[in-house]
């Protein structure tokens, strides 16, 4: 059997390759193609309908956030060209706040400067009594000390003022 069968494919081939060259022996393996095909087809179908309409749901995903991306630029950059239009006016509200910054900094400085130089004269003016009031004390004491010295020397000198001073100690005393 297996010899049989051996020989009936060998004939079939033979007869399959020895065709004379025209569009006749073309037509068996086209109709074995288009069934392969046919076949094929039916037993991908679902498989490519669903990549497709895979397929498809992301390129609408995307197109979607394309526009959404779009519509954000444009906002962009109709609020950049407008801030561009504005930017003299924007300048030149800039410049008026830094001039009345400018204005309110050297005023309040100013009175800043003047309220310590008050501050200032007011402490210079109470350290000056105080060296004052330091300066005459010490000057008193030496005063003092000087004319004590002084009456010391005198009574030291003149024996008969010693001895006044003397009784006048001694009377102080009782």
């Amino acid at each position: 059997m297996r010899s049989l069968l051996i020989s009936l494919l060998t004939i079939t081939t033979a007869f399959a390759a020895g065709g004379d060259g025209s569009i006749a022996d073309l037509a068996a393996p086209a109709v074995n193609f288009i069934i392969f095909l046919a076949i094929l087809f039916f037993a991908l179908k679902n498989s490519i309908k669903s990549y497709f309409a895979t397929h498809a749901d992301n390129v609408a995903a995307t197109y979607e956030r394309a526009q959404i991306k779009k519509k954000e630029a444009d906002a962009r950059i109709s609020e950049a060209e407008t801030k561009m239009k504005n930017s003299d006016q924007e300048i030149e509200r800039i410049k008026n706040k830094t001039k009345e910054d400018i204005s309110n900094f050297e005023k309040t400085y100013s009175e800043e400067i003047v309220n310590r130089i008050g501050k200032y004269k007011e402490d210079s003016k109470a350290r000056v009594k105080a060296e004052e009031s330091t300066l005459l004390n010490n000057l008193n004491a030496r005063l003092v000390d000087s004319v004590i010295s002084k009456a010391k020397e005198t009574i030291k000198a003149d024996p008969s003022l010693k001895q006044k001073a003397t009784e006048r100690m001694v009377k102080e005393v009782h």
